[in-house]
């Protein structure tokens, strides 16, 4: 079905006409108080997203980074403890080496005194049964 070409200017006039109404409307919509209020507010909410999401991944960063510096803090103790608990027991058995030898010394000491004690008293017990008897009487 073929259109004269009158009909055709007219449809495409038509059509022209038509975009150029909607265009028309459209910009009108646009420049609305109620379009540009809804705009901002449109603008204002995704603002307050972005900002809740940045705030969430800093929450989020700075509760991984808390938690590793308390997982630190107790490992540092930790170490602490097992360093302190070792030391001491190097100088636990130290002081027991030393005790020991010491004990040691001291008893062989002892024994030469009361073997040269022994000898002397083996000289004189009769003195030390007399002087016993005397103090009695």
């Amino acid at each position: 079905m073929t259109k004269t070409l009158t009909e055709q200017r007219l449809r495409s006039h038509r059509k022209k006409r038509k975009k150029r109404r909607k265009q028309l409307r459209m910009r009108r919509r646009e420049n609305s108080k109620r379009m540009q209020r809804r705009m901002l507010a449109r603008k204002r909410r995704s603002k307050r997203k972005r900002k809740k999401r940045r705030s969430k991944r800093r929450r989020k960063k700075r509760r991984s980074e808390r938690e590793r510096k308390k997982k630190n803090k107790r490992e540092k103790k930790k170490r602490r403890q097992r360093e302190r608990g070792r030391k001491q027991r190097k100088r636990q058995e130290r002081r027991k080496k030393l005790m020991h030898n010491k004990r040691k010394s001291s008893q062989k000491r002892y024994l030469w005194r009361t073997k040269e004690q022994m000898l002397k008293m083996n000289l004189m017990p009769k003195l030390l049964q007399d002087l016993k008897k005397a103090t009695l009487i």
